[in-house]
Parts: structure tokens; C-alpha cells; sequence
């Protein structure tokens, strides 16, 4: 589902869409947020991408 649509059906006033509840989403700055949290649109490419750069971190004790 693309973030154009999620606020498009928002703004309709939907409360609910299929696997989310469209009452916890927001915009802020141009991004989705869920919940409080960003929203990763299902594209596995990029999900694996985020979280290799964050696991991989140093800071996250695995280095590598």
C-alpha cells in the first residue's frame, strides 16, 4: 500500500483498511507514521537495506 493512498482514505475519513488501522497514521514531514513509528511500504529490498545498516552498526554490537 503506497502512502498517498493510506492518507487519501484517511482524509475520507476511514477509521480501517485491510491490515491497518488508519486512526494511528499521521504525516510528518512528507513520511508516514504508524503507531509512532515510520512506515517501510512492503518492498523487501529496502526493508532488508534498513535493517543491515542498522544491525551492522557498531553502535548496535554487531560489527559486521
Amino acid at each position: 500500500m503506497e502512502v498517498r493512498e493510506i492518507l487519501g482514505k484517511k482524509a475520507s475519513g476511514n477509521t480501517r483498511d485491510g491490515k491497518i488501522t488508519l486512526g494511528l497514521c499521521g504525516e510528518k514531514e512528507g513520511v508516514l507514521i504508524y503507531d509512532g513509528l515510520i512506515w517501510i511500504h512492503d518492498n523487501n529490498n529496502l526493508q532488508l537495506l534498513i535493517l543491515r545498516d542498522h544491525h551492522n552498526a557498531q553502535a548496535a554490537g554487531h560489527p559486521g
